[in-house]
């Protein structure tokens, strides 16, 4: 394979993560939120800081016509997925070193 291929291949990869995260974060965050409770449900709302205001950002940007609206929400929610599996991640194992007896 040649360099462009390469560039191609990993830019097809790296698109394809960015529409996974913007299709399947909405799902992840319903799901954290309706199992989490305390201070899990607090981190598992948090990315919502960022999120909210650059989803503005985004409409605002397809409002006026841009056609680089929905690039801040391209590179930003695969990162938000990501600390989401990683919360669940901590938290079922958190959660299962709680529940195991003590020898």
């Amino acid at each position: 394979m040649t360099g462009d291929t390469w560039q191609v291949v990993v830019g097809t990869a790296l698109m394809g993560v960015a529409v996974y995260g913007i299709v399947r974060y909405p799902g992840l965050l319903y799901r954290s939120v309706q199992q989490m409770r305390g201070g899990w449900r607090v981190a598992a709302l948090l990315p919502l800081l960022v999120l909210i205001p650059v989803l503005v950002v985004t409409i605002y940007g397809l409002w006026q016509g841009s056609n680089l609206w929905p690039l801040f929400l391209i590179f930003l929610a695969p990162v938000l997925l990501l600390y989401q599996v990683g919360l669940f991640a901590l938290h079922k194992w958190v959660q299962k070193r709680a529940t195991v007896p003590a020898p």
